[in-house]
């Protein structure tokens, strides 16, 4: 009996170890999902901003032209 209760007890703490770690795995590759996610985003906004740039440089330029033709 005594030895019934002992496997019952350790039965019930490797479940519950086992439902933690299943909610960790989850939550692990939730959490990979977000970083890709995330590094997608980061990189199309740094290639938003490379052409901001370019083109911020592009209209500071026609207008030293156009102050040089018309001054």
């Amino acid at each position: 009996m005594a030895k019934d209760l002992v496997l019952n007890i350790i039965m019930k703490a490797s479940d519950k170890a086992s439902a933690a770690f299943q909610r960790l795995k989850q939550s692990s590759s939730s959490l990979g999902g977000e970083l890709v996610k995330n590094q997608t985003e980061l990189s199309k906004l740094e290639k938003a901003k490379a052409a901001l740039g370019k083109h911020t440089a592009a209209i500071n330029n026609l207008k030293q032209l156009s102050e040089q033709l018309f001054c």
